[in-house]
């Protein structure tokens, strides 16, 4: 009978997260990662991702980031832009993570992302579900308004261009 229990309680410690082993291929990647090898992360990454034990949203976050890192040192345009679409849907798979740090992450590595492409609005969004997510994350709360200093100029330019066509036009009229 103790033998039983002791075989249930190691089964049932074994599936709860403290007590599993690493995947070797996710600790590859984030070997790979630190050093700067986003290639052999990515590749390592997608090896962890054929291992169903592996937490598919936590994996999602790695992958992304690595995509977009690697982005961010591409010189092909195509290159960079296929890797950070990639990494885009990475972290919006992470954002569906049940662990709210993983989401709050993803959000905030996607606004980034989004920032660099100058999609303001959907950046915007993003860090405010990173900051709902995850209110311990500065970095997003600072990114939050850096993003929305950027929208304010924008559409301060885009008035200030529709009333110098305006003026224009008036005084083209008074010409004629």
């Amino acid at each position: 009978m103790r033998r039983a229990f002791a075989l249930v309680l190691l089964l049932a410690l074994g599936a709860w997260e403290p007590f599993r082993s690493p995947d070797p291929d996710v600790v590859a990647g984030n070997k790979a990662y630190a050093e700067g090898r986003y290639d052999d992360a990515i590749a390592a990454y997608d090896r962890a991702a054929q291992n169903r034990s592996v937490d598919a949203d936590g994996l999602a976050f790695n992958r992304g980031t690595a995509q977009l890192e690697k982005a961010d040192r591409t010189t092909d345009p195509a290159e960079k832009q296929r890797l950070t679409e990639r990494g885009i849907e990475d972290l919006k798979q992470a954002a569906k993570s049940k662990d709210h740090r993983i989401r709050g992450a993803a959000q905030f590595n996607r606004g980034n992302a989004l920032l660099k492409q100058d999609k303001l609005e959907d950046a915007i969004e993003s860090y405010k579900q990173s900051l709902r997510d995850d209110p311990a994350l500065e970095d997003a709360r600072l990114n939050l308004e850096l993003a929305l200093r950027r929208r304010e100029k924008k559409q301060q330019k885009q008035q200030q261009g529709q009333q110098g066509q305006q003026g224009q036009q008036g005084q083209q009229g008074q010409q004629g």
